[in-house]
């Protein structure tokens, strides 16, 4: 069981559905959200998700996983920006 998890820790993966709903693996964790945009730490980096009416349908942290709908109109994985914002987030 625990091989199991260090490998979906692993494994991202991000699925659009018409710009209106998004599925996305590999979350370790949701650093904020609003209606206008997510800031999530995946196995990929940090993903910025913005748009507008943005709602998280569903989170579950122990599987990574994470359902958000609205209307999307960037995502943005940005690697150096995670190590950054946590850094500031923490001091």
């Amino acid at each position: 069981m625990a091989m199991e998890n260090n490998i979906a820790a692993k494994t991202h993966s991000l699925q659009c559905d018409f710009r209106k709903k998004t599925l996305i693996t590999g979350v370790k964790e949701v650093i904020s959200a609003n209606d206008a945009l997510v800031l999530v730490d995946t196995a990929a980096g940090l993903l910025e998700i913005s748009g507008a009416d943005i709602k998280i349908q569903k989170y579950n942290a122990d599987e990574g996983g994470l359902v958000v709908t609205g209307e999307f109109n960037t995502f943005k994985y940005d690697q150096a920006r995670a190590r950054g914002f946590l850094k500031r987030l923490f001091k």
